[in-house]
């Protein structure tokens, strides 16, 4: 009962680290890089002016959905991910703590905030002269930016989204079970591959579908 509770603690605490630098990273965006003169000149062949108004007074409003919806979106991810690794484990005849499974995809998720730092490290030093469409297709270690496709390309997603980043988040998913559950590491790798990998290939495949449709 002891074990279990302070499994329970350690996946609140990851939870909490989480969502509190997610929101950091993204206040930082909004008003040191996506600044409400940026969006007007980005959307002003967009949208008329009432629009472009609407759109900055709704993101400047404080609302608690801001910090719902985020909450309520990546507890549902990892549970869902945390879900069918469990599953994949259950079938490879292991012992199963589906606490621990999700504190492991918690822990991985910090992988996929990376990109939102070298973002604003690479504009914020580097590159202190950019535009909205470059701030927000920028993609340095990625498949979109070795191939240098065009934003407006129908694959550019799915390019965008095959990145380092993505190769690390499976690595520490793998590490993870490697950890807790005592396995190997090639054991370990081949139950994500199939699991969350599974559920990528699933999820890149919806979202290429509804592309199409909207199109």
């Amino acid at each position: 009962m002891l074990q279990i509770s302070s499994i329970k603690k350690h996946t609140l605490t990851f939870f909490i680290l989480f969502i509190g630098l997610y929101l950091i990273l993204k206040e930082i965006t909004d008003y040191w890089f996506l600044t409400d003169d940026s969006l007007y000149e980005y959307y002003k062949h967009r949208y008329n002016e009432y629009r472009l108004n609407k759109l900055v007074e709704n993101r400047n409003k404080f609302s608690v959905l801001n910090y719902i919806i985020p909450i309520v979106y990546y507890l549902l991810k990892f549970l869902i991910i945390g879900g069918v690794i469990t599953i994949g484990i259950y079938f490879n005849k292991i012992k199963i703590s589906f606490l621990k499974i999700f504190t492991i995809v918690c822990i991985a998720e910090f992988s996929f905030l990376l990109p939102s730092i070298a973002k604003q490290v690479w504009f914020g030093f580097w590159s202190p002269e950019f535009t909205v469409e470059e701030y927000k297709t920028f993609g340095k270690l990625s498949l979109f930016n070795a191939l240098q496709l065009d934003p407006e390309n129908k694959l550019a997603y799915l390019f965008r989204a095959l990145s380092l980043y993505e190769l690390i988040y499976i690595l520490v998913l793998s590490f993870g079970l490697k950890f807790h559950f005592k396995l190997s590491f090639i054991k370990s790798l081949k139950i994500i591959l199939t699991t969350y990998g599974t559920l990528l290939l699933f999820y890149f495949s919806l979202i290429m579908f509804l592309f199409t449709l909207k199109n």
